[in-house]
């Protein structure tokens, strides 16, 4: 029987990547088997303007950075939320790649239980345009996944009289 449980968490440094973040860690705390990968998709494409001004010697110099930012922004988000959990049961990921791509291709090596990743929610044009890295999971993922929306979309509840 398997011992550990592998969730896959997509980190995109905005609040939608916090929300994921923030799932992931009050799963974590709850399920001493959940190992949490939380991982960043550097785009081919926006490696310019992703860090900066920001001088690297080599791609693993990139991807070293990044996953250190990675790890800062996990540690925030659990600080600022009151997460605890123990973060020796997570790893950091950065790769260079589409996100897409990036997120299954570590669901599949690790053969992960679940896939958390925050959404926009974008409607309409924006979404036709646009299209969805969450929609692309959800249809090619190879495990279930979570799809988190920003808490300030969400609508709140009220309770009955």
């Amino acid at each position: 029987m398997r011992q550990d449980r592998p969730v896959v968490v997509g980190v995109d440094f905005l609040a939608t990547g916090d929300e994921a973040i923030a799932h992931a860690l009050r799963r974590g705390s709850e399920d001493e088997r959940a190992v949490l990968h939380f991982v960043h998709a550097l785009s081919p494409s926006d490696l310019s303007d992703e860090f900066g001004e920001a001088e690297f010697d080599d791609d693993e110099d990139l991807v070293t950075f990044a996953r250190g930012l990675v790890q800062r922004r996990v540690e925030s988000v659990s600080k600022a939320r009151g997460l605890a959990m123990d973060l020796a049961r997570a790893t950091m990921h950065a790769q260079i790649g589409k996100p897409v791509l990036t997120l299954l291709a570590l669901c599949e090596r690790l053969d992960a239980e679940l896939l958390i990743v925050g959404t926009r929610a974008r409607r309409g044009l924006d979404r036709l345009v646009l299209g969805s890295v969450a929609e692309a999971l959800v249809r090619q993922a190879p495990c279930p996944v979570l799809v988190v929306r920003p808490s300030a979309t969400r609508k709140t509840r009220t309770q009955p009289a």
